[in-house]
C-alpha cells in the first residue's frame, strides 16, 4: 500500500480473473470510498492482464507525479497516476522477470526518478535484487 500526500490510498493484490492472472490495484480516497479518478471504469480499480500465476507477494512504489511501480510474484508493471498501465514501460504495462525461476518480488523501491530497485526471494532462500532504469513518462 502507499499514501499519497493527498491522503488517498492505493492498496494491490494479484489475482485471477477470466482472461487469466492480473494485478488488481485500487484506490481509496480519504473518507475510504473507491477514488473514481483511478482506473478506466471509474470505480477505482484496474486490471492489468498478463501477470504470473500462483504469488502471493505484492507490493507498490509511488513515483513523483503519481506514477505507479507495482509488482506481483514475478510480475512488475507500471501505472500512470489515473491507473492506466504504461505502454512506455512495456507491453501492456507489465513485464514478467522470467529468471530466476520462481521470483517473489517484495519490495520495490524508486531511489530516483526513472530508477527501480527490485528484492525479492527465490523461495530456495536465496535473495533477489535487481536495478531498473526506466523510461521517462511524458505525461
Amino acid at each position: 500500500m502507499t499514501l499519497s500526500p493527498a491522503g488517498r490510498a492505493t492498496v494491490t493484490g494479484d489475482g485471477s480473473t477470466v482472461a487469466g492472472d492480473a494485478i488488481l490495484p485500487t484506490r481509496l480516497t480519504v473518507t475510504g470510498v473507491p477514488d473514481r479518478s483511478f482506473g478506466t471504469a471509474g470505480d477505482g480499480r484496474v486490471v492489468i492482464q498478463g501477470a504470473s500465476g500462483g504469488e502471493d507477494t505484492t507490493c507498490v512504489a509511488a513515483a513523483r507525479a503519481g506514477v505507479f511501480m507495482l509488482g506481483a510474484g514475478s510480475s512488475f508493471a507500471r501505472l500512470l497516476r489515473d491507473g492506466t498501465p504504461s505502454p512506455r514501460f512495456a507491453p501492456g504495462g507489465i513485464t514478467i522477470i522470467g529468471t530466476p525461476a520462481g521470483l517473489g518480488i517484495n519490495p520495490v523501491v524508486l531511489p530516483s526518478p526513472h530508477r527501480a530497485v527490485l528484492a525479492g526471494s527465490l523461495g530456495n532462500g536465496n535473495l533477489y535484487v535487481s536495478r531498473w532504469l526506466l523510461p521517462p513518462e511524458n505525461d
